[in-house]
């Protein structure tokens, strides 16, 4: 897996015929390489765990390699359940919602894919049988996962060339 440097990631869950939304993490940029969806996995594949104890808000997280920009969430139960999008770069306008400040130096955009209330305690369910963007120090906004789930806010994207 390639050092993943850039702030910006696109992560990709592919459909799969279970309630979830998909069966596998990829972090891409012109070439995909597959995330663990575990701690086992995490630990056999240069994963390193950076938390001591399980955070209500962040749950056990893990760094590739001395990457703090992309770091993986996992819950209780040794399943993923999230990821942050860290820039150590302090942004060049005023931080807002979702981005917030966990650091003196770094800014993280937090997104889970299990309900981020069940982190430190045992729940079992699917990963990514939903989606959280969280939206400040003590919330989290659940998303849209299909178009039938859409309100009025929300508009049709586009098209990223290079995925």
């Amino acid at each position: 897996m390639k050092s993943i440097n850039s702030v910006i990631f696109f992560l990709v869950c592919y459909l799969t015929f279970s309630s979830a939304i998909g069966d596998r993490l990829d972090v891409t940029w012109g070439s995909f390489s597959s995330l663990p969806l575990t701690i086992k996995d995490a630990n056999s594949n240069d994963w390193t765990r950076i938390d001591t104890t399980c955070s209500s808000s962040f749950g056990i997280r893990y760094i590739y390699k001395n990457d703090i920009t992309l770091q993986l969430i996992f819950n209780t139960d040794e399943q993923l359940a999230g990821v942050q999008i860290v820039t150590v770069t302090e942004p060049p306008r005023q931080i807002t919602p979702p981005w917030e400040q966990t650091s003196k130096n770094t800014w993280a955009l937090t997104i889970y894919f299990r309900d981020p209330s069940t982190l430190c305690s045992s729940s079992l369910d699917e990963v990514a049988d939903r989606l959280w963007l969280r939206n400040g120090t003590k919330s989290a906004h659940q998303l849209p996962i299909t178009e039938q789930e859409m309100t009025p806010e929300w508009i049709k994207g586009g098209c990223v060339w290079t995925l």
